[in-house]
């Protein structure tokens, strides 16, 4: 839940990007909506760019939703 999910504020995972999403919200030049998912299987969504499907990156977790998670890329995973 909201409360379990607020625990993740601010910290950096490894998240393994699935597949592009449609979301509300522009993404910016060159990046498209994007969602993964971390090790404990929480669902996140970010921007960046579309290859990055398939891959894994570290995202620094900015806001916590009862059911998601999102963030922004840090830096390619570990």
């Amino acid at each position: 839940g909201l409360a379990c999910n607020r625990e993740w504020l601010g910290r950096d995972v490894e998240v393994l990007v699935e597949q592009v999403t449609r979301q509300r919200g522009e993404a910016g030049e060159g990046s498209v909506n994007l969602a993964g998912r971390t090790r404990h299987n929480k669902l996140v969504h970010l921007t960046g760019d579309p290859r990055l499907v398939g891959r894994a990156v570290t995202v620094r977790i900015e806001h916590a939703g009862p059911y998601a998670l999102r963030g922004r890329v840090v830096g390619p995973g570990t």
